[in-house]
């Protein structure tokens, strides 16, 4: 499952060599900002991401009731890895 790990203040206040490596094995990415302007473009970029990522798989990771209703506000529905195949 791929990791989007976000580096959020300075340099010398991350690790970024391990969120780096942890990201690329995981085929993810790392990204870090330092205010709000760079904080909405990775965002952004990364719902385009995974987005597309999810429309490759044929489906979303997050999905509704297994009825296919919405789920309610604060619901989350998350499915086993085995299911996202």
């Amino acid at each position: 499952m791929p990791l989007y790990l976000l580096g959020l203040g300075s340099k010398d206040e991350i690790n970024e060599d391990v969120m780096k490596r942890m990201a690329k094995e995981s085929g993810g990415s790392y990204d870090r900002v330092e205010n709000q302007e760079q904080l909405f473009k990775v965002f952004e970029k990364l719902s385009i991401e995974i987005s597309r990522r999810r429309h490759r798989r044929g489906g979303a990771a997050l999905a509704g009731r297994e009825d296919g209703r919405p789920l309610l506000p604060g619901q989350r529905r998350f499915r086993p890895a085995a299911a996202l195949r």
